[in-house]
């Protein structure tokens, strides 16, 4: 299992889910609430792997990507399941 962490805004929504790679993850900075200029949004971040699914074809059971609060603090981590 690889983990790349994201501290700055160096990259779009779109791009943090390109390559990760299967059975990976990577965390991605997040700003606290009510921020100016977050490194990224939480919300944008899920919003993005919700349109990435869809444009997977996956179905609603069996997601290529998954997000996750719960695994570092301050961050928001994708995971590419398959």
């Amino acid at each position: 299992m690889k983990e790349t962490i994201i501290d700055t805004h160096e990259m779009s929504y779109h791009d943090l889910f390109q390559n990760i790679g299967k059975g990976n993850m990577r965390h991605v900075r997040i700003a606290p609430d009510g921020a100016n200029e977050p490194p990224y949004s939480k919300v944008m971040v899920q919003v993005t792997c919700v349109r990435e699914n869809q444009m997977a074809g996956c179905h609603p059971l069996d997601k290529k990507y998954v997000t996750s609060t719960r695994e570092k603090a301050g961050y928001i981590t994708i995971m590419q399941r398959k």
